[in-house]
């Protein structure tokens, strides 16, 4: 009886060898060499695919991704039937968080399969200055996270981050962006340098004729903002008029006191004005008309000689020259009327010669003034009382009121050169 029992287990120890050595040289063995790899970057997807079902334990005792990397496998394509016990055939695994340019490699059984989520390159940054917001898009989405991560902005703000296009593009809202800062903004090695300026006055100068103060202005103002920096002491009620899409300005006072001194201001800029009464006026006009007939040289008694002086002024160059007979003597940058208020042109001659003339106009001092024409004269860069000089920065560009401005130095060389009668030739 012994004897039977010990025959049968051997035979079925070696039924099950059998069995066992059969399932792995049959089964086993083909399933880990026949393996197949797929990774959809886009979808965050890496899959195994094999021709034979897997258990799920032998596929997890099996399998490995180094470095680690979080996410959640699902089981796919099921054996049917009796042999549903053999597993799937097909895993995924569903990348939720990972690093962008590391290397991955996953293992099952003897094969490897190495990959990688390449870090999304930004194709172009933007700053739009009329929203006040930058707008940065991209080849491929980025993780909202990661953007937020490898954003960088000097001097920082905070705002708003909204991402669109399938986060492809984000765009930044800053809360606030102080003007005259120059501010950095950088992404994934691309960079752009960015900067709002504030507006800024380009010319303030007071119309005699018409009462009215007239502004320009560098960029665009909006009117509360212009109404906040405008100021005109002491105080006068008047009427504004905007024009040129809010880059310039005019105030036009309802009544304005001759004789009475005032200062306009705004943003950079100042101007000094009168209106003096019509009375002084009448007595200033006379006292000019008066010097005109003791000191203008009728045209037809001036020849030009040899040895005689000589003044071109040419408003195309925006350059002045010098000449005594056939011989040139200096060349000299200007500045000569503005559109709206041209230079004359012609053949003059010089009038008068003050040393500091002061302009009832403009209120302001013309140093020196050599009038050659009505109220024009060639004159340095003028100044007001307060000191405020226009700078030698527009010197090449017509914007004065209609006289030929000279550099500080430049006019003092002129001047001397100058006599009473010398002949001066406007042109373009």
């Amino acid at each position: 009886m012994f004897v039977k029992n010990a025959i049968f287990i051997s035979v079925l120890v070696l039924m099950l060898l059998a069995s066992f050595f059969s399932f792995r040289h049959f089964y086993l063995d083909p399933l880990t060499k026949e393996v197949d790899f797929e990774f959809q970057e886009s979808e965050k997807l890496f899959s195994v695919n094999l021709k034979q079902p897997i258990p799920k334990n032998y596929f997890l005792k099996n399998f490995e991704i180094e470095p680690k990397i979080q996410g959640s496998l699902s089981f796919e394509d099921k054996a049917s039937g009796v042999f549903g016990w053999l597993g799937h055939k097909t895993v995924n695994l569903n990348i939720k968080d990972f690093d962008y340019d590391q290397n991955y490699r996953a293992k099952i059984f003897k094969k490897e399969f190495t990959f990688s989520f390449s870090s999304p390159r930004p194709r172009k940054i933007f700053f739009d200055e009329a929203k006040k917001e930058l707008e940065i898009s991209f080849f491929k989405p980025i993780e909202e996270d990661y953007f937020k991560e490898k954003f960088e902005l000097k001097p920082r703000i905070a705002g708003e981050y909204i991402f669109s296009n399938k986060n492809q593009k984000v765009i930044f809202k800053p809360k606030k962006i102080v003007e005259d800062i120059n501010y950095k903004v950088g992404i994934l090695g691309k960079e752009l340098a960015f900067k709002i300026d504030s507006p800024k006055t380009k010319e303030l100068y007071f119309v005699g004729s018409k009462e009215e103060v007239v502004m320009t202005f560098t960029k665009k103002v909006n009117q509360d903002r212009f109404f906040d920096n405008f100021k005109i002491t002491p105080s006068l009620n008047g009427n504004f008029v905007f024009y040129n899409l809010g880059a310039g300005a005019i105030f036009r006072p309802k009544s304005i006191e001759k004789d009475k001194h005032y200062k306009a201001e705004i943003f950079n800029k100042e101007l000094f004005f009168v209106v003096e009464s019509p009375e002084e006026e009448e007595e200033e006009e006379e006292d000019k008309k008066k010097e005109e007939q003791e000191k203008e040289v009728p045209k037809q008694k001036i020849q030009l000689t040899s040895g005689a002086k000589l003044i071109d002024i040419n408003l195309s160059t925006q350059k002045m020259k010098t000449a005594q007979g056939d011989k040139a003597i200096n060349e000299y940058l200007i500045s000569s009327g503005a559109p709206g208020m041209p230079t004359p042109t012609g053949t003059f001659y010089i009038q008068t010669k003050e040393p500091n003339h002061w302009s009832t106009t403009y209120g302001l001092y013309m140093p020196y003034a050599m009038r050659i024409h009505g109220a024009y004269y060639i004159h340095e860069l003028p100044y007001w009382p307060g000191g405020y000089r226009e700078g030698e920065d527009h010197l090449g560009t017509p914007v004065s009121h209609g006289c030929v401005r000279l550099g500080i130095g430049s006019a003092k060389q002129v001047y001397n050169f100058a006599n009473i009668g010398t002949k001066v030739l406007i042109h373009y």
